[in-house]
């Protein structure tokens, strides 16, 4: 689409072709969701990996989408650090030059949906992994001297600047494997979140709020055998 509109192809020519569809008795990609001993066995260890630390406590805590938590500033947390706001994105965007180059680049971008944008308190367990992150930010501040970019996000890399989620994504499927926890997608860890707090009987109200769904019939869809049956 992109090309199309810049003029660099004269018209899309994936517009005639047809939808991927998945065909019957394929294996979908969804993992099954970690269980709460799961979940208390990966946030014990992840502690001692300052890479992955800040960052699977806010998945773990929120069931913010890893996009979500990578776009996540320090500006977005309150002065009392009682509750952060999901105002953004990050993502790799995939840019054409004018010479006619395609380059990769970070980009922020406006939250997915417009119940996306919103407030989540921030529990004493994510507090702590926040100020570790302050931490760990100090020291690489220290040791990168003149390299270093102040880019203002949460979750960085070594020298301050944005993570990009494949890069991070490695690391993350390095870390299962080491400790031989059961590999799920990191998406798929938003829904534990959901489907462990739909078991805890938080209504789903407020489980849909929290995760940034539009409406609560999606929360429903996705979820409706989680929801306890009164």
């Amino acid at each position: 689409k992109y090309a199309a509109r810049t003029s660099v192809i004269p018209f899309n020519p994936v517009l005639a072709t047809d939808s991927i569809r998945r065909q019957a008795g394929e294996k979908s990609q969804v993992r099954e969701p970690w269980n709460q001993e799961e979940m208390n066995q990966v946030l014990w260890a992840v502690v001692a990996n300052s890479k992955l630390d800040c960052f699977l406590h806010l998945m773990m805590h929120t069931g913010m989408r890893p996009g979500e938590v990578l776009g996540l500033r320090w500006q977005d947390i309150d002065g009392a650090g009682s509750a952060l706001s999901v105002t953004g994105t990050l993502k790799q965007a995939r840019r054409i030059t004018p010479s006619g180059q395609g380059v990769v680049r970070m980009e922020r971008n406006e939250p997915k949906t417009f119940a996306s944008r919103r407030p989540i308190t921030i529990s004493p367990e994510l507090s702590q992994a926040l100020d570790r992150q302050k931490m760990y930010e100090s020291v690489a501040r220290i040791t990168a001297e003149e390299n270093w970019q102040e880019s203002g996000y949460v979750i960085t890399t070594l020298v301050g600047s944005p993570v990009s989620l494949s890069n991070l994504r490695k690391v993350y499927v390095k870390f299962l494997s080491v400790n031989t926890f059961r590999y799920i997608r990191l998406h798929d860890i938003r829904h534990s979140v959901a489907t462990l707090s739909l078991g805890l009987g938080i209504p789903i109200e407020q489980v849909s709020q929290v995760l940034g769904h539009t409406r609560i019939e999606t929360t429903k869809n996705i979820y409706a055998q989680h929801v306890p049956k009164f």
